[in-house]
């Protein structure tokens, strides 16, 4: 793991990895495998989720300064947002 970060809100935790994967983990259904979301090929540096209680965007960075939202969350869904591709929850 290079970056963890959990939302504002508790329900969601974002690791990152050397390798360049990201996942999104819905901490509320906690039987479900996490949402892979691509976008990175470098060791992810960063992870920020948008402030307050509502997560709303998952910002991620990578070692040659690429960066990109990871996802967009609203109401315990997911969307592709900023570049990324993601499955939705």
């Amino acid at each position: 793991m290079t970056a963890v970060r959990f939302g504002g809100d508790g329900r969601w935790l974002a690791s990152a990895a050397a390798d360049g994967s990201l996942n999104l983990w819905d901490l509320a259904r906690p039987g479900l495998r996490p949402t892979p979301l691509r976008g990175h090929d470098l060791s992810i540096a960063a992870l920020s989720f948008s402030p307050g209680a509502d997560p709303g965007h998952l910002l991620s960075g990578d070692r040659a300064n690429q960066h990109g939202c990871g996802a967009c969350l609203t109401r315990g869904r997911t969307r592709s947002c900023c570049g990324h591709r993601s499955a939705r929850l």
